[in-house]
């Protein structure tokens, strides 16, 4: 993010960024988005040099990069203005800088595109944390990079086909919230060729305990459903389960040209395979399908 969506192809400053972003706590992938949402607003005259205390925001400029991150760690000059996020930015710069922002939730997109892999619009849209890479990598999937034969996916999935994007997006995240709760890298399938049954075996033998597959998945179906409740509760339910405005525009060259996600109907789709209801609600069925007691708050 700090690299290639700002047109830097400096590598070394690409690394002194990134290591700047380590050792001052940021996140890369944030720091690369607001970085590259400030240089478009320079670009389109929403900002100028006196508002970025003189730099001058472009392109493909490696220093600058190492510049703004270090800027945004320690809160000086317009790196301050970048601390608390492209989203946060936006709103003070006004003018429909807001619209130039991709986000779910206020957290950035990773470098991850569901104009390319639709089964990430319904898995950004309704991840409890935004557009998070680590709730769900159901793109790898489709991209053909690991298979999860033990879900359905024993092979790569055929791109811009609506059919199973849904189903898949469930899938990876029930599948990521569980191997978050496991604390397990969640490259170990995804790269280096662990399965989800060496997985189970494993756990088996750790625990002592002699669950199915089912029941293993079940536990990250679980917590995803906690999750969405605690959303629920927060105010940040379906209202929030957008894809941003610029997800909708469509490539001018490349495989993915002229095509535009069908993310609505697959968010519908998502939430009838969800067992929840229109209004993207867990249904009580689904409640008491997976042990979860509702109690009234005081």
């Amino acid at each position: 993010m700090l690299g290639a969506v700002n047109l830097v192809d400096d590598v070394k400053a690409i690394a002194k960024a990134n290591d700047y972003c380590n050792r001052l706590g940021i996140d890369t992938i944030s720091a690369g988005a607001a970085i590259g949402f400030s240089i478009e607003c320079y670009e389109r005259g929403l900002i100028n040099r006196q508002n970025t205390k003189g730099l001058h925001l472009e392109w493909g400029n490696g220093d600058l990069i190492v510049e703004l991150v270090k800027q945004i760690g320690l809160k000086e000059g317009f790196g301050a203005f970048l601390a608390q996020g492209s989203l946060e930015a936006a709103k003070k710069i006004g003018r429909g800088a807001e619209e130039l922002v991709v986000h779910v939730r206020g957290l950035d997109f990773p470098a991850h595109d569901p104009r390319a892999c639709w089964s990430l619009g319904p898995n950004y849209a309704t991840s409890t944390r935004g557009a998070c890479h680590l709730k769900g990598i159901p793109e790898d999937i489709e991209c053909g990079i690991f298979t999860l034969p033990e879900l359905g996916y024993p092979k790569q999935t055929e791109f811009f086909e609506l059919e199973d994007k849904a189903d898949l997006a469930i899938k990876l995240q029930d599948f990521a919230t569980l191997m978050n709760s496991l604390v397990l890298c969640i490259f170990m399938p995804d790269g280096a060729g662990m399965t989800l049954t060496d997985i189970l075996n494993c756990f088996n033998a750790i625990t002592g305990f002699h669950w199915s597959l089912t029941q293993l998945l079940k536990v990250g179906e679980r917590g995803f459903l906690l999750q969405r409740l605690v959303n629920i509760r927060d105010g940040k339910g379906a209202e929030y389960d957008k894809m941003p405005k610029r997800m909708f525009e469509s490539a001018k060259q490349g495989f993915r040209k002229g095509k535009v996600p069908p993310t609505d109907a697959l968010i519908g789709k998502y939430y009838k395979l969800r067992g929840w209801d229109e209004k993207g609600n867990p249904t009580p069925q689904k409640l008491t399908e997976l042990e979860i007691e509702m109690r009234a708050r005081v």
